[in-house]
């Protein structure tokens, strides 16, 4: 929280949270949504118990769409369509891997794929869009660097398709 140590009275909040949430008790097996939680405690005006697992999500992956645009070769894409790709690509993926590919995706099959679902995307996106969430190698797109990341942006797809 702006590097200045959080508050005794505040860190008791976000123990019980931790410890009375059902839906946040997943986090404490995790260091790395631990992470996160502690990131939203921190960047959100939010109380701590009124978070669930789903939001947490939301919130970062939102987050991290709006610090990767810029990154990305225009610069200028919208951080809500860059979600909306990463959970096309998550599909695909997914998908992929039903079908017994366990490589991954070949990074021209998913931009081919992704240009199809979403057409305002066609000559702007490339591998760029997906290093900061994805596991790439050159030529494959492999999965999120989380399984739960996969998991969430995958059940993104089916709760808006």
């Amino acid at each position: 929280c702006n590097n200045e140590k959080i508050r005794h009275k505040d860190k008791e909040k976000i123990k019980y949270a931790l410890v009375h949430n059902r839906d946040l008790q997943e986090l404490l097996d995790s260091p790395l949504l631990i992470t996160m939680f502690l990131w939203y405690v921190c960047h959100t005006k939010r109380p701590v118990t009124a978070i669930t697992a789903v939001e947490l999500f939301d919130n970062w992956i939102k987050e991290l769409a709006s610090r990767e645009r810029t990154k990305i070769a225009s610069g200028q894409e919208d951080a809500e369509l860059l979600v909306k790709v990463w959970a096309y690509a998550a599909w695909e993926i997914y998908t992929s891997k039903l079908k017994g590919n366990s490589f991954g995706l070949k990074y021209s099959e998913l931009i081919s794929s992704l240009c199809k679902r979403i057409p305002n995307v066609q000559d702007r996106v490339n591998m760029s869009w997906f290093g900061a969430l994805f596991d790439c190698s050159e030529d494959y797109i492999i999965g999120t660097f989380h399984e739960q990341f996969m998991e969430y942006l995958i059940a993104t797809i089916l709760m808006h398709v």
